[in-house]
């Protein structure tokens, strides 16, 4: 629609803006799915902070070798707004905590590691023992909403400690760095890529028994199979 100075779309145009980039795209996806390896097109992934800056930048590098026209999309996200993401198919796949109930039968899931429960405790803190440190100290709480939280808050039920608490978020890297500037003691999962600089770092009893397990989850009938496949691998050598 014209006017003296500008030209905008019609009522008609924006209500079928929608389905034409639809067609657009499909036709697109088409063109990518008749590559002769499938390795190609853009892939959506999700993906929780650890994840980001723990097992994504080694899986990229490799794939920018493997499959360099396969693009990643990655949307950060926690785990419960991300597994909401994967029902509702807009995300192919997405690194999350483990959920603390069974999936349907519409997604599938693979472990990738399994990161042990730890005490973390400012690094001039090395005389005091663990159950000093849990009830003398204030207790940074990893949000015992969360999933990962949760295996946290079991083991504090479990062992009866009842710590005196300062703060609580869901925020690894954050709970860390306050840590490590002396404003407490926390129990969180050992990551891979976690900072060790100001921090003390005790194992817990039974570890494996409290420990975070972090997976990658999908669509049973993904989207792009053989490129699923490769990232699937590509993640497990990455994870190991």
């Amino acid at each position: 629609m014209r006017t003296a100075h500008a030209v905008c779309p019609s009522d008609q145009c924006l209500l079928l803006l929608p389905k034409i980039q639809a067609v657009i795209e499909q036709a697109r996806e088409l063109q990518e799915d008749l590559s002769q390896d499938g390795l190609s097109g853009e892939m959506k992934i999700g993906a929780i902070s650890t994840a980001l800056t723990g097992v994504l930048p080694g899986v990229i590098e490799r794939l920018a070798l493997s499959a360099p026209k396969l693009r990643l999309k990655i949307t950060p996200g926690d785990s419960r707004s991300l597994y909401e993401r994967l029902l509702a198919q807009e995300l192919d796949a997405a690194i999350l905590v483990r959920p603390p109930f069974q999936p349907p039968k519409s997604l599938s899931t693979t472990l990738l590691l399994a990161e042990p429960l730890v005490l973390v405790a400012p690094a001039e803190c090395d005389t005091q023992t663990f159950e000093a440190l849990l009830r003398e100290r204030p207790f940074i709480r990893y949000d015992a909403r969360s999933w990962g939280g949760q295996i946290a808050q079991r083991f504090l039920d479990e062992q009866s400690f009842d710590p005196q608490v300062l703060c609580e978020l869901d925020a690894l890297e954050t709970i860390v760095i306050l840590v490590a500037q002396g404003m407490g003691v926390s129990l969180v999962p050992r990551w891979a890529g976690m900072s060790r600089r100001g921090i003390r770092i005790l194992p817990i009893d039974d570890e494996q028994c409290y420990a975070r397990d972090l997976v990658v989850m999908h669509g049973s009938t993904p989207r792009r199979p053989l490129a699923m496949r490769h990232l699937l691998e590509t993640l497990g050598e990455s994870a190991v």
